[in-house]
């Protein structure tokens, strides 16, 4: 007994002590927090806030990581599809560009006078292949030019409709637009409609007839107003400008100018002529936006009763044509698939051989290069009244259209 109640003792005197160890620990450690003047509840929280600010501060970079990640890849498929979206725009307007130089009609023009003087004998002078002398001096073909015929045809009819009806209709309005790359200049050079050449004939089932002198704008009616006619045309208007090359062709019935006209918001000009017909009453001195039929009455009418009408029209087309391109220029410089679209427009009115890839080839060329009324040039000549006083004559002055193709296709050699 005496031996369990010293064990029993021994164990109360042990808890004792314990409890009197943990009462001063907690004097202690009362005592360090006075000290610090921060107590028990407030180094508690202050625990608790410290915990949750320094996860917050974790959580954190890893929102800022995934959203950078995610910006990244926006990016960089962005770029994949710009970059795609380039090839293929270079890709397109590489093969717009081969074409049209595997098209030219001729490699170069075939510029031998009608009356050709003989070569002095002494000259050594040796010219190589598209060189020429002129006025003394040696010239080489641009081969980089790129050379368009543009033809107005006079109807209001679709081409399907001509073709049905077997009236290929007159080519009123013809010019030819010349690129040239290295002086970043676009050209145009008007043909006036009475121009005198040799025009092919053929019968309705396309048999060829006979060739006779006659006005450049009937060679078009020899054909079903489609491909036929305008390859023709080109031919025609070739005969007359020395063989240059032609790299091809667009043709537009008429009808299709209200549209065209309409599809670009209106062309603003200065009448240079008045113009009163069927609804249509605009003044000369008039600043007018064009819209509708006045468009089409400011470049078709002309009164066949007095001499010298078509002239005036030619003028007041190559107002409008040099108003219109500067409005479309500027267009197209935000929109380089603007000249696919408006040929999109007038489609059924037209023929061309230019395919989508020459025309994105044109445009991204054209949208470039500087023109303005004084990159218009006319067709030198002057214009007579036929033999039985019936029908008006345009005689080309030989000589000065000479000069003018030296000008316009031609370098000189240094």
């Amino acid at each position: 007994m005496k031996k369990e109640f010293e064990e029993k003792d021994s164990t109360t005197d042990t808890a004792e002590e314990k409890k009197k160890e943990a009462e001063l620990e907690r004097e202690v450690n009362g005592n360090l927090r006075k000290k610090s003047g921060v107590s028990h509840e407030e180094n508690h929280h202050h625990s608790h806030s410290g915990h949750r600010h320094r996860h917050h501060r974790n959580r954190k970079p890893k929102r800022k990581n995934f959203a950078l990640e995610i910006a990244i890849i926006i990016v960089v498929c962005i770029l994949i599809l710009a970059l795609m979206g380039l090839a293929t725009f270079a890709i397109i307007r590489y093969i717009g560009g081969k074409n049209l130089a595997q098209n030219a009609t001729t490699q170069a023009p075939v510029m031998v006078k009608d009356e050709e003087p003989e070569a002095e004998p002494e000259s050594e002078i040796e010219l190589k292949e598209g060189e020429i002398l002129h006025n003394g001096k040696i010239y080489r073909y641009n081969s980089d030019i790129r050379t368009f015929a543009i033809m107005g045809i006079d109807t209001e009819s679709t081409v399907e409709e001509l073709i049905k009806e077997e009236l290929g209709g007159q080519s009123d309005m013809n010019m030819l637009v010349v690129l040239n790359p290295h002086i970043k200049k676009l050209q145009i050079i008007t043909i006036n409609r009475n121009t005198m050449t040799d025009i092919q004939r053929y019968a309705v089932d396309g048999t060829y007839i006979d060739t006779v002198p006659g006005q450049i704008t009937l060679q078009h009616a020899y054909g079903t107003g489609g491909t036929d006619s305008c390859e023709k045309m080109v031919s025609a208007i070739d005969n007359v400008m020395y063989m240059i090359p032609i790299h091809g062709y667009f043709a537009m019935n008429m009808g299709a100018i209200t549209k065209l006209n309409d599809a670009v918001g209106g062309v603003t000009l200065t009448a240079i002529e008045d113009v009163v017909h069927k609804g249509t009453e605009i003044h000369k001195g008039d600043k007018v936006n064009l819209l509708g039929k006045d468009a089409f009455w400011y470049t078709k009418y002309r009164d066949f009763r007095i001499a010298g009408t078509a002239d005036k029209r030619l003028e007041r087309q190559k107002q409008y044509l040099a108003a219109f391109l500067n409005k479309t220029k500027d267009m197209v410089k935000n929109d380089l698939s603007l000249p696919v679209s408006l040929y999109q427009i007038v489609a059924e009115y037209s023929v061309t051989d230019l395919t989508p890839d020459k025309m994105t080839y044109l445009a991204s060329e054209a949208v470039n290069y500087t023109f303005d009324m004084d990159n218009i040039y006319d067709l030198p000549g002057k214009t007579v009244p036929d033999a039985n006083n019936v029908h008006e004559e345009f005689h080309v002055d030989e000589e000065a259209l000479y000069d003018m193709i030296v000008e316009i296709f031609y370098e000189p050699v240094e």
